[in-house]
């Protein structure tokens, strides 16, 4: 709604690129579809942290790092999952 104002606009012109289904290949494998979800949560995590840099806000700068810290968790547990599937892991989890 145009309340919290962004310096750099540029930051959030990824947005749209971590979590949506615009222009997104259709997966052909669970490693495929594994793969994805890792570039799509890393996408997420490194938008969130430079948004929190770049934020003067110091309440909206706590809420990007927790987002941040989500996504990292997000990533990690998916990359356990793309362990299991190939067969790179054990009961670790």
């Amino acid at each position: 709604d145009g309340s919290i104002v962004i310096e750099d606009e540029s930051l959030i012109q990824g947005v749209g690129d971590s979590h949506t289904a615009a222009q997104v290949p259709q997966p052909k494998s669970m490693d495929e579809v594994l793969e994805l979800s890792l570039t799509r949560e890393t996408k997420a995590h490194n938008l969130f942290v430079a948004l929190s840099k770049t934020c003067n806000n110091d309440e909206l700068k706590l809420m990007f790092e927790k987002l941040a810290a989500e996504e990292m968790h997000h990533h990690q547990n998916i990359e356990k999952k793309y362990a299991m599937q190939k067969g790179e892991m054990g009961f670790e989890m």
